[in-house]
């Protein structure tokens, strides 16, 4: 009898542990990309050209014939320096001069994001500012989201549903990103996907069955 009530026990255990950490795992995320293709640009300001580099094929994301543009412009005079830089992270940076605006354009094979989510995750790792520096994303060159303050390390979520035409992302084979900020800011960011919010408050609920599962598991191994 006590080795039935065990194995039930673990049962719910499993159960329990495969929800909650399902929830947080989002598996049907897409990657559009985790930034290991290295890539750099820098533009010195002093005209109103930017600066280009790419297209590049990139392997770090599971979108199919996937390339990566980056463009960079600073701003004032010359030897103002806007960087943009990916090495396992997306990384931009300014002088102390520079007001500097930068931009990561993908091109890929079309495809359904709603297969995959209902939001864009962009995780910001760090910013040296915490106002005034904006991201906005374009989806197909024509649907745009506002413009969004990031204002701390995190994971920055923008729904489909924020962009002027929603149902674009039913067919995507373009997305970008723009970012603009005050002199000497600088960021660090890490993947993009398309993905679902995780909803915290199941989330812990699940873990708190789980931890449940567990005193009980113990107590019937010591009765």
């Amino acid at each position: 009898m006590n080795s039935l009530k065990i194995s039930k026990i673990a049962t719910l255990l499993s159960f329990s542990f495969g929800l909650a950490f399902s929830s947080f795992s989002q598996a049907n995320s897409l990657v559009i990309d985790n930034f290991s293709d290295y890539q750099y640009v820098y533009d010195l300001g002093g005209d109103n050209i930017a600066t280009t580099e790419g297209p590049l094929a990139i392997a770090g994301t599971g979108l199919t014939g996937a390339t990566r543009t980056l463009i960079a412009h600073a701003t004032g005079s010359n030897f103002h320096e806007t960087a943009i830089e990916t090495d396992n992270s997306l990384s931009i940076s300014n002088t102390s001069q520079s007001a500097g605006n930068a931009s990561v354009i993908w091109n890929f094979n079309l495809t359904d994001f709603t297969l995959h989510g209902n939001a864009i995750m962009l995780q910001v790792l760090a910013i040296d500012i915490q106002s005034g520096v904006f991201v906005q994303m374009i989806a197909n060159g024509s649907s745009s989201s506002n413009q969004i303050a990031i204002n701390g390390a995190g994971d920055l979520y923008v729904n489909f549903s924020d962009f002027d035409n929603a149902s674009v992302f039913q067919g995507l084979n373009q997305f970008q990103l723009n970012f603009k900020g005050p002199q000497s800011w600088d960021a660090e960011f890490k993947v993009l996907t398309a993905t679902t919010p995780v909803p915290l408050p199941p989330a812990f609920a699940l873990m708190s069955l789980a931890l449940f599962g567990i005193g009980s598991f113990r107590k019937y191994q010591h009765s």
